[in-house]
Formats: C-alpha cells, sequence, structure tokens
C-alpha cells in the first residue's frame, strides 16, 4: 500500500491452480497490498458487489462509485497502523500479450466497540469498551466468483491479524446470506452474537451475525 507506515507487514505473492480451464489462458492469483492505482478497480467491485442494478439504483452508481472511491483513498493515504486493504490479482497470461485483472478486496482495521462475547468470557465488564479486528468490504468481481478468492483473501489477512498482536478476527454476515455464512463457516468462524436491526418488526430484515475466529 502506497502509505502504509514501516510497521505494517507485506503480503507475499501466491500463485493458485488455474482460475481457467482454458488452454490458451494461465491464470495465477497474487495478493498484495491495495496502492491508490487500485482505486477506481476497487470502487467498481465494490459497487457492483452491494448495490442493485436495478430501477434508479443503476442511475446513482456514478455517485455510489465517487463516494466509494473518496472513502478508500481516505483509508489508504491515512497510514493507520492497524489499517490494511488486500486485494487480489489475476495475472492472465495469453500468447500474445499479458494481462492482469483486479479480482477481489478486502478490508481490515481494528475498531472499538462494546464488549465481544470473548471478551465477557474473560470476566469483562458489561458495557466496556475493547478493541477488536474486524473485517468488510470483502468483494470479489463478477468474472472470478465461485473460484476460491474470497477464501484465499480471508485467509490472506490471518499473517496480517497475528502481526499486529490479534489472535481473534471479527466480521459480520446477514443471517440470509447462505452462501457467504458457508464460506466463513468452513473457515473456522464462529457466530458471537446476533443483532437484530431496530424496528425490524416494521420494515422486516434479516438478523446481522457478528462471526469469530479464532487463530491460535
Amino acid at each position: 500500500m502506497v502509505s502504509l507506515s514501516d510497521s505494517s507487514p507485506s503480503v507475499r505473492k501466491q500463485k493458485s491452480a488455474p482460475l481457467s480451464q482454458s488452454p490458451n489462458i494461465v491464470i495465477s492469483l497474487e495478493i498484495r497490498m491495495a496502492n491508490l492505482g487500485d482505486i477506481r478497480d476497487l470502487s467498481e467491485i465494490l459497487v457492483d458487489s452491494f448495490y442493485s442494478h436495478r430501477g434508479l439504483m443503476f442511475w446513482i452508481h456514478p455517485l455510489l462509485r465517487l463516494g466509494i472511491s473518496e472513502d478508500l483513498r481516505t483509508r489508504l493515504k491515512s497510514a493507520a497502523p492497524h489499517y490494511s486493504c488486500l486485494t487480489a490479482i489475476a495475472m492472465i497470461d495469453i500468447p500474445s500479450a499479458q494481462k492482469q485483472d483486479t479480482a477481489g478486496v478486502v478490508e481490515m482495521t481494528v475498531r472499538s466497540n462494546y464488549q465481544t462475547t470473548k471478551a465477557k468470557e474473560s470476566g469483562g465488564k458489561v458495557g466496556e469498551f475493547s478493541d477488536y479486528l474486524y473485517l468488510s468490504n470483502l468483494a470479489v468481481s463478477q468474472s472470478y466468483r465461485r473460484q476460491g478468492i474470497a477464501r484465499r483473501l480471508l485467509l490472506s489477512c490471518e499473517p496480517l491479524a497475528l502481526k499486529w498482536g490479534y489472535q481473534d478476527i471479527y466480521l459480520h454476515v446477514l443471517d440470509d446470506n447462505e452462501g457467504a455464512k458457508q464460506l466463513y463457516l468452513n473457515l473456522g468462524y464462529n457466530i458471537d452474537r446476533i443483532e437484530s436491526y431496530p424496528n425490524h418488526w416494521i420494515v422486516p430484515r434479516p438478523n446481522r451475525l457478528l462471526l469469530r475466529k479464532t487463530l491460535v
């Protein structure tokens, strides 16, 4: 990442099995720190992943991309010691050329919030604030979904967490997102608590699940 402090660890290049079965294309995957030059591609992936393309939403996509781009720029330039944005780069080798695509993204940061279940189990006071490591904005480009990229991004966060001195990683998932839930559970995440939206009986919305994975 362009503006990361020296204390931020680097992520090694990782090569996977070919993501395409075409005999003319060989794809490997690199997980690295995002930089300012990645912002346009990352904001496009995030908008496509989290916002509908239907009706009015289609027309406001440019504004959403702009807002996400500026938010990413601010975070990347902040040089916060406990913030990382990882991006997955699909390297495509073609006999006549070479191409790379931005395939996915995940952000990791330290947050302060009301105590987690683990803090309570350790004897913390109810309502006491505690820091915890949190993952957000995990998204994969539509062209590269169902090829294990989200899994690779999640696993790449774990050595960073340990480097920062955190043994637990937290993230949220909607209760009705069965695909994402299965991915997290398969990677060792467990439900820390179930959170209902305010006034959910007026406007029905699925519960949010706060998941936790203990690394050691």
